[in-house]
């Protein structure tokens, strides 16, 4: 299948838009930067979930980012990819029909009954936010994640609508892609927050990523004392240089963290292929 980048074309009733997302590998998972970049899917600690009402969350860069619902986290994000990446496949104004087991199958999670009930409530929680990104003194986009939810309580079959206007925020290669087996490697939340921050940027040996502690807490959503924070940071990119995402990281005595990525061959008919800006 064709990439598709920044499709959009009018459909055959009256002038309802239909946005398409880009098209990216089985291999992979994507999501807007935005997403990866902040703390809107924190590292939230067990039974530490709170109600926000138009908080607004750490975010990298130009964005304003505010959220109103039940704090979400890493494993909502793990929802929200995997329904993402059925839906690039199809107009955005389509139902992704599933079920809960094929949905967590796919996900990497146990099927059992207690899984369905999170992940119910998962889709429940992408529902039911409300999210405001304001770029450049703009509102890009305002609205929750997930438009409808219908579930057969019975069989577990799901029918899910991803909010349209989700697709906007992949324009112009705003997105970036993860290998869905290595984030399903990582082993806590932070390492998979970790995940869509560091492919987020470029980090070259040349020119390295660097970011204060002080910045880069407030992104993860962290609570965690400095000195916990410092300890499972390290541990988080210690696994991702296990799993071949970082060629190198270094925390200096000044509490800026260095990040270094390995190099990547270029593909020159994609070069903006959602691995950084």
């Amino acid at each position: 299948m064709a990439r598709r980048d920044q499709a959009l074309s009018k459909t055959g009733e009256g002038d309802q838009l239909t946005l398409a997302l880009p098209y990216w590998p089985d291999t992979d998972r994507a999501a807007p930067r935005p997403f990866l970049l902040s703390g809107l899917f924190p590292v939230v600690k067990r039974g530490t979930r709170r109600r926000l009402e138009s908080e607004e969350v750490a975010v990298w860069g130009d964005h304003i980012l505010r959220v109103t619902g039940q704090q979400m986290d890493q494993g909502d994000l793990d929802t929200l990819l995997e329904l993402l990446h059925r839906a690039r496949s199809q107009e955005t104004t389509a139902p992704v029909e599933t079920s809960a087991r094929e949905l967590l199958r796919c996900m990497g999670k146990k099927t059992g009954g207690t899984q369905c009930t999170w992940l119910g409530q998962s889709i429940e929680r992408l529902q039911n936010n409300s999210i405001q990104i304001t770029s450049n003194g703009r509102a890009t986009y305002q609205g929750s994640l997930i438009q409808e939810f219908l579930r057969d309580e019975k069989t577990q079959a799901y029918k899910i609508v991803l909010n349209p206007r989700l697709a906007e925020m992949f324009g112009g290669g705003n997105y970036t892609r993860m290998i869905q087996e290595v984030r399903q490697a990582l082993k806590t939340d932070l390492s998979k927050w970790l995940y869509g921050y560091v492919n987020s940027h470029r980090a070259t040996l040349e020119n390295p990523h660097r970011v204060k502690l002080s910045t880069l807490k407030p992104l993860t959503g962290s609570r965690a004392t400095d000195k916990k924070f410092r300890e499972m940071l390290r541990a988080g990119l210690e696994q991702l240089k296990e799993q071949g995402v970082l060629a190198d990281w270094e925390i200096t005595a000044q509490g800026v963290v260095v990040l270094t990525r390995p190099e990547r061959a270029v593909v020159p008919e994609t070069p903006r292929l959602g691995y950084g800006p």
